[in-house]
Parts: structure tokens; C-alpha cells; sequence
């Protein structure tokens, strides 16, 4: 445990990290999804977003398409798409380490963390659920191999 937390501590630069949410809109084919924000829109909101974390000291942020909702236990491919090209863009400015949770689908977070280069993803990797976004269960042994194998 000691080598987790050592790693914990070396990426965020503290035991207790900061860390800002930076939140996506709606994205095209979920339910909220609004056609004027484009993603040059939501990635210049982003950025500004990002700006203001950074200014005033923030230790890292997250993205989140937390604007998909209600939320699917895995996402489609044109969520993926949408998410990297956003997060792929808004990442060029940050200064402050930076991870990835998309919506609660582990694959497509670990998938998006690897091709935008996060530190860190936010996610669900065990345990069983039912409430208001349906059943959901999740084998660590799957997750932590799809992990490894890319």
C-alpha cells in the first residue's frame, strides 16, 4: 500500500488533492443535448473552466460527461469520440495533472485516460447496484486486465 500511496502523493503533490470537475455538456445523442453547443463551444468553456482551476491553485481536474445523464453503464462510440476530442484539446492547456471519469462505464474511461494521457480515472471498478440508473455490476479481474492490456 505504502508504493500507492507514494505514487498518490508524487502525481498530486499532496496527500489531500484538490481536485476541480471539469463538466461536459450534453453531448450529441444523449437525452440533454442541445445542437448550439458545439463542441468548439464546449471546448472553450473548458478552457475557461480550466483557467480558473489552475488560477487559483487547484491540484488537478477531472473531466466528466456528467451532462449525458442519466447515465449508462457503458457508453457508445460516439460518446468516446466526442469526450476524447474535448478533452484532448482543453488538456493542451493544463498546467496541473488531469484525469477522466466517462459517465460510470470503466472500459471507456480507461479507454479515453489512454489516448488523452490522464493520470488518473474516476470510475466504478467493483461491487453490484441497482437504483436510478438500473443494475449495474462490475468484475475488478475484467477491468484491471482491459487496464493492463492497453
Amino acid at each position: 500500500m505504502s508504493k500507492l500511496l507514494e505514487e498518490h502523493r508524487k502525481l498530486f503533490g499532496t496527500e489531500k488533492p484538490v481536485i476541480g470537475c471539469l463538466h461536459m455538456m450534453a453531448l450529441p445523442g444523449t437525452p440533454y443535448y442541445e445542437k448550439e453547443n458545439t463542441l468548439e463551444k464546449q471546448i472553450e468553456r473548458l478552457n475557461h473552466d480550466a483557467e480558473i482551476f489552475m488560477k487559483l491553485g487547484f491540484d488537478a481536474v477531472v473531466f466528466a460527461n456528467e451532462g449525458d445523464r442519466p447515465y449508462l453503464n457503458t457508453v457508445g462510440p460516439e460518446i468516446v469520440a466526442d469526450y476524447t476530442r474535448i478533452a484532448t484539446e482543453v488538456a493542451k492547456n493544463l498546467t496541473i495533472p488531469y484525469g477522466c471519469g466517462v459517465l460510470i462505464d470503466p472500459y471507456a474511461s480507461i479507454a479515453v485516460a489512454h489516448a488523452i494521457g490522464a493520470k488518473f480515472i474516476r470510475t466504478y471498478v467493483s461491487n453490484s447496484y441497482t437504483g436510478s440508473f438500473g443494475p449495474q455490476a462490475y468484475c475488478p479481474g475484467d477491468i484491471f486486465r482491459y487496464r493492463r492490456q492497453i
